[in-house]
């Protein structure tokens, strides 16, 4: 069999890329299915350990959004579960399956020109991803499906919102960038740039388990991934993914006392900011050859698309990771009342 890039392809080769697939596959699935069940028990487990010490009352965990702890002692609970959660599946899953990974290692150096325009840029696909997931929530909520509703952990104080920084904004910029474009992107990088961005953007996004806000997720993940790949540096998603969700958080402490209608008109100022800079950051990523303009580099892969998704679907822990998050996706869904 002829390849267009190697030239000629001995089938063994192909088989056994086939099979580093499908053990990369496994080792991901397996990442996955942990996370899922550290975030759907762990949490509840602490409680019930701190109730055991008498530290939360049973009538606080119904009736107190903090769990009678307070704003901040919850916000610092919160932070450690979800360190754990979300940081030890993958280690564990680089453990088992003795993988060498290093997520936030040995990546290229990238250009001052390059750090600074690819912000405000990156900022720009994410308002319009953000404009293409409201118009999807939007047409969902006209066939009954609400919007998520959410705890409110913010309150009008300097330490909650420094804590809501920390908890929404650095957390996830770093542990989340660490197993979707650190563990997941890299894993799957030899199989061709395209599909390790298009894989990692569908896990990221389905493990938000609110079909909501998943159609934001992906396509942000689509971006994030986009830009390490270009970019070869996987800070520059860390800085994307912690400014967008820093100005979420900013904005919300800063409408906090405002009606509807002031509340809208900021955040359209603020979003269309980020927008327009980003337009005008194209004029210097243009003259400066950005790699954010160019295009994927071709795949080197031996096995055609369909090889390649055979095989990832074929791979049992990344089936059931997959189906796993489709249905706890499904079990979240919010009809309007």
């Amino acid at each position: 069999m002829k390849d267009m890039l190697n030239g000629w392809v001995n089938p063994d080769e192909r088989e056994m890329e086939r099979r580093s697939l499908k053990r990369d596959a496994a080792f991901i699935g397996t990442g996955m299915l942990l996370q899922t069940l550290l975030m759907q028990f762990f949490f509840t487990v602490v409680i019930m350990f701190l109730l055991l010490l008498g530290i939360v009352r049973p009538d606080a965990v119904q009736n107190d959004a903090y769990l009678g702890l307070g704003n901040t002692a919850y916000l610092l609970l919160y932070a450690l579960v979800y360190t754990v959660a979300m940081g030890a599946p993958m280690l564990l899953a680089s453990l088992i399956f003795h993988m060498r990974l290093h997520p936030f290692g040995a990546h290229e150096r990238v250009s001052v020109g390059t750090a600074v325009f690819s912000i405000p840029l990156g900022m720009a696909m994410c308002v319009t991803a953000n404009f293409a997931a409201n118009s999807i929530v939007n047409f969902l909520y006209v066939f009954g499906i609400a919007p998520p509703d959410y705890p409110e952990m913010l309150e009008p104080t300097p330490v909650s919102l420094l804590l809501n920084l920390f908890v929404i904004a650095v957390l996830p910029a770093i542990l989340e960038e660490m197993v979707y474009r650190g563990f997941i992107l890299q894993t799957l990088r030899r199989y061709g740039d395209g599909l390790a961005i298009l894989v990692s953007a569908i896990l990221f996004g389905l493990m938000h388990g609110n079909i909501l806000q998943i159609p934001f997720a992906f396509l942000i993940g689509l971006v994030m991934g986009f830009m390490v790949v270009q970019t070869g540096n996987i800070w520059m998603a860390v800085a994307l993914h912690f400014t967008n969700n820093a100005i979420a958080v900013l904005l919300d402490y800063a409408i906090l006392n405002q009606s509807a209608e002031q509340a809208n008109r900021l955040i359209l100022i603020v979003y269309g900011g980020c927008a327009l800079i980003g337009l005008l950051a194209l004029i210097p990523a243009v003259l400066l050859r950005s790699p954010l303009l160019r295009s994927l580099s071709p795949s080197r892969s031996l096995l055609t698309a369909r090889e390649r998704e055979s095989a990832l679907l074929t791979s049992p822990p990344f089936l059931i990771s997959v189906i796993l998050y489709i249905l706890l996706t499904c079990a979240n869904v919010q009809l309007v009342s």
